[in-house]
């Protein structure tokens, strides 16, 4: 028997056990997939082999006669206070009541009377005036033609000598 691997007829061959090899691997491929997807959705389910387990895994709450106990207190507490018809009231870490106000939403000047309001008024007014005044930069200028006083003209400088 002799082989030609150029022989169109074992072309056709190999090409066609490629192409069913091929085939075969997706098949396998699908048929896996297929298999791992319904074992998802059973254990998603809680099922297994189409029988309902009856005991489901779940969350170990080591804490849940506590949590439970607490809750109903809180129920208990708010039915039997004036408030209840207000839900559940925040405990307020500072007291039993809040201020009026939060100490951040306090304005300094809610503090000083008007007087000292005016006062401080007038003080940040020099403050800021004092600072837009360093740093203007034609301040120097206004500064230096002040001190000297230089006559600007020919005329000037005639009647000054």
């Amino acid at each position: 028997k002799t082989y030609c691997p150029w022989k169109p007829e074992n072309i056709e061959r190999v090409l066609r056990d490629e192409r069913l090899e091929r085939e075969r691997q997706e098949k396998e491929k699908k048929e896996i997939e297929k298999n791992a997807s319904r074992q998802w959705m059973e254990d998603l389910k809680g099922t297994s082999d189409g029988k309902r387990d009856e005991k489901v895994e779940r969350h170990v709450n080591l804490f849940e006669k506590e949590e439970k106990a607490a809750a109903e207190d809180a129920i208990r507490a708010t039915e039997h206070s004036q408030d209840s018809k207000k839900g559940v009231m925040p405990l307020y870490l500072g007291g039993n009541r809040p201020k009026k106000e939060p100490f951040y939403l306090r304005s300094s000047l809610s503090t000083h009377h008007k007087k000292d309001e005016q006062q401080l008024v007038e003080y940040n007014k020099q403050k800021e005036d004092k600072l837009k005044a360093s740093m203007d930069p034609m301040q120097q200028f206004m500064q230096t033609s002040s001190a000297r006083s230089l006559p600007s003209t020919r005329a000037d400088r005639d009647r000054a000598d």
